[in-house]
């Protein structure tokens, strides 16, 4: 019987002025946008489905406003799997007004980040809570940051017999939970629950 762990991310409602998350250690891990596209090389995994018209949603993102970047920074891109790595999604607006994201059903949408590369199962993504919440992610005019956790375990796992073959192939659970990811090259992704934030990623090692 399969046991799915979703990733539940708190969607933080933020107001001009908030101070920079994390320690003055937090080191940036460069945005991998340009080179990498999600459903596609290492990023093939990464869902896509279609909208309105010819419009393509990937990773549960929509369509940006115009005049929002985004990048993520991590505390660290080298880490232990099985351990979480801490880090921020900084979101740079430059329309010179303050910008309320919400979904198409007025809902607050949902953000997290999870790992990723060509051999994971597609399924290996962040889950989401069916829950409208009433607030508006906020994007002040400059930079807010919004802090963010990535784990480093599969979303998933199974308590029977594990199949053979398929995308969607989770592994056995270890003390009642997802095992670590094994070690390797990995990309870290933000993912959406209607969000109209531009793709961001960054490379991600994990170590035995």
């Amino acid at each position: 019987m399969a046991v799915r762990f979703a990733a539940l991310a708190t969607v933080l409602t933020v107001a001009a002025g908030l101070g920079a998350c994390g320690g003055p250690n937090v080191a940036s891990a460069p945005s991998t946008t340009t080179p990498l596209a999600y459903g596609k090389g290492e990023l093939r995994n990464v869902y896509c489905t279609h909208t309105t018209g010819q419009a393509t949603s990937c990773g549960g993102l929509l369509p940006p406003p115009e005049g929002v970047s985004d990048e993520l920074i991590l505390a660290s891109t080298v880490a232990r799997a099985g351990t979480t790595i801490q880090g921020d999604l900084v979101v740079t607006n430059t329309s010179g007004s303050a910008i309320d994201l919400r979904d198409p059903h007025g809902c607050t949408p949902g953000y997290a980040v999870g790992l990723t590369n060509a051999t994971l199962p597609a399924a290996n993504a962040p889950g989401f809570a069916a829950v409208c919440g009433s607030a508006a992610l906020t994007l002040p005019p400059g930079t807010t940051k919004f802090p963010i956790e990535v784990i480093t375990t599969y979303f998933g796992c199974t308590n029977g017999p594990t199949p053979s073959g398929g995308s969607d192939t989770f592994p056995r659970c270890i003390t009642g939970g997802p095992p670590p990811l094994p070690s390797g090259r990995y990309v870290a992704v933000l993912y959406g629950s209607s969000l109209a934030l531009p793709p961001a990623t960054a490379w991600v090692t994990l170590t035995g």
